[in-house]
């Protein structure tokens, strides 16, 4: 994840702007066969609900919806890693679930953004 507080956060493919947004989160998300709507939904929720931002003296106190800011989520098809326990990521083999659970992550990154 990469944090944003102005400006823009923008991915480009072979020199082409494919995802733009404000201040926000870039967040790279690898999406593995064992992961289900359970996992996707949790996966959401973990990223639009941890505390990157800034709230006046204290440094990390809000997450991205109370900053107003948005997600740019980019696929990371090349390295995964499992993070629910502690604060080592456990890396895994290469996620190889692809368009089904991107989709799902999309829709769940909406949904809890208008939580």
């Amino acid at each position: 994840m990469r944090r944003s507080y102005a400006g823009e956060i923008s991915v480009a493919v072979d020199g082409r702007i494919v995802g733009r947004i404000g201040p926000g989160l870039l967040t790279l998300v690898a999406i593995t066969n064992g992961d289900g709507p359970d996992q996707i939904a949790w996966m959401a929720r973990k990223i639009v609900g941890l505390r990157f931002f800034g709230n006046g003296d204290k440094h990390f106190d809000l997450d991205v919806r109370q900053s107003g800011g948005s997600v740019l989520l980019v696929s990371n098809f090349t390295v995964a890693a499992a993070t629910r326990q502690g604060r080592r990521p456990n890396f895994m083999p290469p996620p190889i679930r692809r368009r089904r659970g991107w989709d799902l992550t999309r829709w769940r990154r909406r949904s809890a953004r208008s939580a």
